[in-house]
């Protein structure tokens, strides 16, 4: 599937961790690990990356 880059990083909100892009996408998880492994995934499948604010 080819579809635009998008640069993922982490925000934290009301004790959750959401993985959040620069289109507005994001999922929300109960730990950072999970976010990052997310994101991981993303960038492996789609060649994304993390955003410099990381």
């Amino acid at each position: 599937m080819k579809r635009a880059k998008r640069f993922w990083h982490i925000e934290t909100r009301s004790g959750y961790f959401y993985a959040t892009n620069q289109f507005g996408g994001f999922t929300r998880h109960g730990t950072k690990e999970e976010a990052e492994r997310e994101i991981e995934q993303n960038i492996a499948e789609f060649g994304d990356a993390w955003s410099r604010d990381r």
